[in-house]
């Protein structure tokens, strides 16, 4: 289930830059939206279409992911010390084509991910990617914050019309304050 770094292109670029890309994280950290009850917090710079203000403070991260072919997501990620990320799948439109990687920034103790069955250990610096269209779920057992560079990447084009999940999170992000790259584009 899970692709190494050398499986798409820009990706062996993030391990490359790992540290400027988790100093970026640090100066952002204290902004992080709790996504979930159980743990998991996200400090989201882009989303589809929307891309946040605060992408800006973090140039490293915008222009690395930036590169990355298909690319459609990217966030900073962290899990609660004892917290999870309930299983689901990121691309619920049902037509596969949508990887998920990780970049490890801080990952002490028991934090992983399980992929179709499939678990592996964050690991500082590096990344691996797993198809979104599986179900997924990740841990934190250790006393210490996970924080990862999390993004998500096209490997062809991916119908989002029957998503219900894609629009949902769109919405809640439209009411934290978002500049949609339609508008980006008319006045550039």
């Amino acid at each position: 289930m899970f692709r190494p770094v050398d499986s798409h292109p820009g990706l062996q670029a993030l391990e490359d830059n790992w540290l400027a890309i988790r100093a970026e994280y640090d100066s952002l950290k204290e902004v992080a939206t709790q996504y979930s009850p159980t743990g998991w917090y996200w400090i989201v710079l882009r989303y589809h279409t929307l891309y946040m203000k605060r992408r800006e403070l973090a140039p490293v991260t915008t222009k690395l992911c930036e590169a990355i072919p298909g690319i459609i997501a990217y966030s900073f990620t962290r899990i609660k010390p004892y917290g999870y990320v309930s299983p689901h799948v990121d691309d619920d439109s049902g037509d596969s084509g949508m990887m998920t990687g990780n970049l490890g920034l801080y990952c002490s103790g028991s934090t992983g991910l399980n992929s179709g069955g499939e678990s592996k250990q964050y690991q500082e610096g590096k990344v691996w990617v797993h198809d979104s269209n599986v179900e997924h779920f990740g841990w934190n057992t250790s006393d210490k914050d996970r924080a990862c560079l999390t993004f998500s990447y096209a490997t062809r084009p991916v119908d989002f019309s029957k998503s219900v999940v894609v629009p949902f999170i769109m919405e809640s992000l439209m009411n934290e304050g978002v500049k949609n790259v339609e508008e980006d584009s008319k006045t550039s």
